[in-house]
């Protein structure tokens, strides 16, 4: 259809009221966008608030659920019509969806949304939801009403299942919850479930509340409300110095039972022995399957892809056959931000297992644990220490290694002398030995000078309660 100009001049008022209106939310959006970066740049999320979030989410839910199952027993009953029902209903979900978003920002720490509610970009999305979620509905209640239909479910449970898709407004508000400056990371559901074809593939993106096109339960997806997949939501990486470098795995938990995985049974009573140890290799394997997600391109990532696929099959049969439940115990977060400051380092390259060499210098990851050191040989294994003296036989099925290129990888003197003189308890005789050992290592060409020191310091010296002692 073409419009004559002077239907033309007539619509433009129109249509500038309504690119107004657009740029009012939009601006809207970003005003609160930038108070969410400000708010989580300095670190003040509040962890009640948090917690409080996902206790409402819980609440929300369940009690939409008994509302929905009561409506439609009301339906069944013929005690309302279906214009009432779906009246109703676009009543409920528009509170539900609201609160149940504004639960989701409250559980990404975003204290603004409670208090000032959504903003109108927030509510035109929230409408659009409700109208696609509204076709199903009206779907549902076409088939109640049909006596030849072939329903697989009790309609108060499929009723139900309706209270379940709302979590895909929730991990909406966590998305809108925690700003710009973020990355987000689509989270398989693991063991609870098989996935379909999509998830695994979501799965190997990194996001950001603008390129996210969907959330797990939204429909979007082949297993629908059924996706038992998560968002974890991280700052972006900034890469620091060997100092900042994350990994909140100390020298006693490497080789601590539970240390990848935890393990139940159907009482909940921990199980210990065999078991455990081939839960923990299984998600060891799968940790390092993730980093190496997030590593990797083209073919070499489809691989990894698979063989996570497939190691978390493997784990689902071995734990549905013995009815037991398998908790990891280290978080997509910590995998993530360890391997990826890694690979992003100027001075490190991956290195392939068949590639390694007895005195290389590399940077060792294992789950979220990670140090410079060196490759050694012991017991005809091949293994890794570090400048305090952890060793670790190297396991090619758990750990990522990184050579280390030409660039070298210092402290500032400075820095160094403080790090020092703290650990020889301010006795500069001690740290003047230090450094003749530190600078030897300088003129041999070492990349990781500190800790290649640290490592031949501890073969000359022996820490006597407190003070160290040529050996």
């Amino acid at each position: 259809m073409y419009l004559s100009w002077r239907e033309m001049i007539a619509i433009i008022p129109q249509l500038e009221e309504a690119d107004k209106a657009y740029t009012q939310a939009f601006a809207e959006k970003s005003i609160r966008t930038s108070q969410t970066n400000l708010l989580f740049q300095l670190g003040l999320r509040d962890k009640d608030l948090m917690q409080y979030g996902w206790q409402k989410y819980g609440q929300l839910t369940a009690d939409f659920k008994d509302e929905l199952t009561g409506l439609i027993a009301d339906f069944e009953k013929g005690k309302i019509s279906t214009e009432d029902c779906m009246k109703v209903w676009k009543e409920k979900t528009g509170d539900y969806y609201q609160n149940i978003f504004q639960a989701g920002a409250a559980a990404s720490g975003n204290p603004f949304y409670e208090k000032l509610g959504l903003t109108k970009k927030d509510q035109a999305f929230m409408s659009s939801a409700r109208r696609a979620e509204s076709k199903y509905w009206s779907n549902f209640l076409t088939d109640i009403k049909d006596p030849d239909h072939n329903q697989r479910f009790d309609y108060q449970e499929r009723a139900g299942f309706y209270g379940e898709s709302g979590k895909a407004q929730f991990w909406n508000g966590c998305v809108a919850g925690a700003g710009d400056e973020v990355e987000i990371h689509w989270v398989l559901g693991v063991p609870m479930t098989e996935h379909c074809e999509v998830c695994p593939e979501m799965a190997m993106g990194v996001y950001t509340w603008e390129t996210l096109p969907f959330v797990p339960r939204d429909g979007s997806t082949p297993c629908l409300w059924r996706c038992y997949c998560n968002l974890e939501i991280l700052p972006r990486i900034k890469i620091g110095t060997l100092s900042d470098m994350p990994g909140s795995a100390t020298a006693d938990s490497l080789s601590a039972t539970g240390r990848f995985a935890e393990l139940y049974d159907e009482e909940g009573v921990a199980v210990v022995g065999e078991a455990q140890q081939t839960v923990e290799d299984y998600y060891g394997q799968m940790y390092k399957a993730r980093q190496m997600m997030e590593i990797t391109e083209g073919d070499e990532l489809a691989n990894w892809v698979a063989r996570r696929i497939g190691i978390n099959q493997e784990l689902i049969d071995f734990l549905e056959a013995r009815k037991y439940r398998g908790v990891p115990t280290v978080s997509v977060s910590d995998l993530v931000s360890t391997v990826r400051a890694a690979a992003e380092m100027p001075e490190t390259a991956l290195l392939a297992g068949e590639a390694a060499e007895v005195g290389q210098e590399v940077l060792f990851i294992r789950a979220n644990f990670s140090s410079f050191g060196k490759l050694t040989m012991g017991r005809n294994q091949l293994s890794f220490i570090n400048g305090k003296n952890i060793r670790l036989p190297v396991n090619e099925e758990t750990d990522v290694l990184f050579e280390m290129t030409d660039t070298r990888v210092t402290a500032s003197p400075a820095e160094n002398k403080k790090f020092f003189m703290k650990i020889f308890g301010k006795n500069k005789e001690t740290y003047d030995a230090f450094v003749k050992v530190y600078e030897q290592a300088v003129e041999e060409g070492s990349r990781i000078p500190s800790e290649v020191a640290w490592i031949k310091f501890r073969e000359l010296y022996d820490n006597v309660l407190g003070l160290w002692v040529r050996k």
